[in-house]
């Protein structure tokens, strides 16, 4: 396979399956990453995902500390219940690399 190729599969197949609307209070699964991720095929193992929180300009101004509402495990980011998590701009704002 080109790794190119399984790159733009693997970042196509992840905004396809989780760039959608989140529940008010629902618990965002990096588990989830992995599993779909590790789906696509030519990907061998998913190392190393990381999520983070982008504010100010097209971006909500509202402040969210994932490192407070990680799991204990890293398995997934709780969100309090009057909030709900979006990936505003998914062509964008997902990325991936290779190694």
């Amino acid at each position: 396979e080109n790794r190119f190729d399984v790159l733009e599969e693997a970042t196509r197949t992840l905004r396809n399956e989780i760039a959608r609307q989140y529940f008010i209070g629902e618990r965002f699964k990096i588990t989830d990453v992995y599993s779909i991720l590790n789906s696509v095929r030519g990907v061998a193992d998913t190392s190393n995902v990381k999520i983070k929180v982008k504010s100010g300009g097209r971006y909500s101004q509202t402040g969210f500390n994932i490192e407070n509402q990680m799991s204990t495990d890293g398995r997934y980011i709780s969100v309090p219940d009057n909030v709900a998590l979006e990936i505003k701009f998914p062509k964008s704002d997902i990325k991936g690399s290779i190694r």
